[in-house]
């Protein structure tokens, strides 16, 4: 199995890791302290349950909460690290990612690579992603935009969209908020969406597969390619998924970690769902199977070298895994190292858990995949 995770070494040195919540951060946190010899937080009253991780050294709570996060003083960032002789700083989520890009020039820690606000702003928009696929002659769904419910019904009565439909919100993070829509009747779709504006797409059944990227300035240094089941997490090769992935990257000049959403239809085509322009859910898996994408960002790397995969790898869920261990002899060095990885933090790791099963926990799950 591949390794080119750059485990931490000593001198690596101390992060700070700005976060808005505590799910998908505390991936993150997680890479993050396997790369460096100390991990601090500076983050929201929501990502305070960080603290009870080992992986933590220590916890600071913003004087802003998570909705003003572009609020957060430039000065108490440099104090804190400079108190603490912090020389990185990451995000960990979208909200600290945008404000790292408006931020990033203004601070005296080593930041980790991110995009341009605008880019950021472009591709994090569901419709502005959506438009840009356009521009690039890149596969996504016929898309309609409607200002509120009644522009839904209206669309509906016209006959532009047909069910099933799926209604997103412009810029809601991952698939919080994404609903079918089914309907015999336009007055059928009266209460199926909450928010607004509201963005429709026609739907396309098939299977969903996710491909992330490390770049710096449109050179990739590492990606992932995965689909998921209920048993595993596989690493696979789709050539023509991945280059046109790489077309977007390389129009950006993009800096940071940048993720597809991508459904490929029973016919075998592919369209583009959305993107996520910022650290991921299932980034601990890639981590797990070779690829700490922290430690990446931050280590030094050639544009001649060639990009970093581990396609052709799989880890497998932990309800599986748990069942497994009832059979130890089974259990192979990837099992072993994901066992690791959650008995290393087995107090958050269960208190994830729980927080995933719970209805809130299951909404909050979804604003970051």
């Amino acid at each position: 199995m591949p390794n080119h995770n750059k485990s931490r070494s000593k001198g690596t040195g101390k992060c700070l890791i700005l976060a808005t919540g505590s799910s998908l951060q505390y991936r993150t946190l997680r890479c993050a302290a396997a790369y460096f010899d100390e991990a601090y937080v500076l983050g929201t009253a929501e990502a305070r349950p960080l603290s009870l991780s080992f992986a933590c050294k220590g916890f600071y709570e913003t004087p802003v909460g998570k909705d003003h996060i572009h609020d957060l003083s430039i000065s108490l960032v440099n104090k804190i690290c400079s108190e603490m002789r912090i020389g990185h700083v990451l995000p960990s989520d979208g909200s600290t990612t945008r404000y790292l890009t408006a931020s990033k020039g203004y601070l005296n820690p080593i930041c980790y690579p991110v995009p341009t606000t605008q880019t950021f702003d472009t591709l994090d928009n569901k419709l502005l992603f959506t438009e840009l696929c356009g521009s690039l002659n890149l596969p996504c769904p016929a898309t309609y935009f409607a200002e509120n419910e009644a522009a839904v019904l209206e669309l509906a009565r016209r006959g532009e969209i047909t069910s099933p439909s799926v209604a997103k919100p412009l810029n809601m993070f991952g698939s919080f908020g994404v609903t079918k829509l089914v309907w015999s009747s336009p007055t059928d779709l009266v209460g199926q969406v909450t928010y607004k504006p509201i963005l429709i797409q026609k739907y396309i059944g098939g299977i969903d597969v996710s491909a992330f990227f490390l770049c710096r300035q449109g050179t990739e240094i590492a990606s992932v390619l995965y689909r998921k089941n209920h048993r595993q997490l596989e690493f696979i090769e789709i050539p023509e998924i991945m280059d046109a992935c790489r077309r977007i990257n390389e129009h950006f000049r993009y800096d940071g970690v940048i993720g597809f959403d991508v459904r490929i239809s029973p016919d075998g085509s592919f369209y583009f769902l959305e993107c996520n322009p910022r650290f991921w859910y299932n980034m601990h898996v890639a981590y797990i199977a070779g690829l700490n994408f922290v430690a990446l960002g931050f280590g030094s790397s050639s544009s001649a070298a060639p990009p970093l995969s581990i396609k052709g790898v799989s880890v497998i869920n932990p309800k599986p895994l748990l069942r497994k261990i009832a059979t130890p002899w089974k259990l192979d060095d990837l099992d072993r190292q994901a066992l690791g990885y959650f008995r290393h933090d087995l107090l958050s790791n269960l208190w994830m858990l729980q927080q995933r099963m719970s209805r809130d926990g299951r909404v909050a799950h979804g604003q970051q995949l």
